[in-house]
């Protein structure tokens, strides 16, 4: 991996966790705290569970593997998000 890609790379996951933060301090302060707690244990779970799912997707199907499984995974769970987002968009305004 290239250096940009590496430096790149870091600026977009800096990036992802600064907004959701920001995106956490609009609530209110019961729902913040909860909030900030379930990303941060989401994040160590993804920590946690991450290269050993993945070592297996790799020893299972290879190189390739584990990224579909992924893409899978969320290609599944897309619709999931839309429904939820529009439903909650949908209760803010009334």
């Amino acid at each position: 991996m290239s250096f940009i890609a590496r430096i790149l790379g870091g600026i977009g996951a800096g990036a992802n966790s600064t907004a959701c933060m920001a995106i956490l301090i609009s609530f209110d302060s019961i729902d913040r705290e909860r909030y900030i707690g379930l990303i941060e244990a989401s994040l160590g779970l993804g920590l946690l569970l991450g290269p050993p799912i993945g070592s297996l997707f790799y020893y299972i199907g290879g190189y390739k593997a584990p990224f579909l499984a992924f893409v899978a995974l969320y290609v599944v769970s897309y619709p999931f998000i839309v429904i939820n987002l529009y439903n909650s968009e949908k209760t803010l305004k009334d």
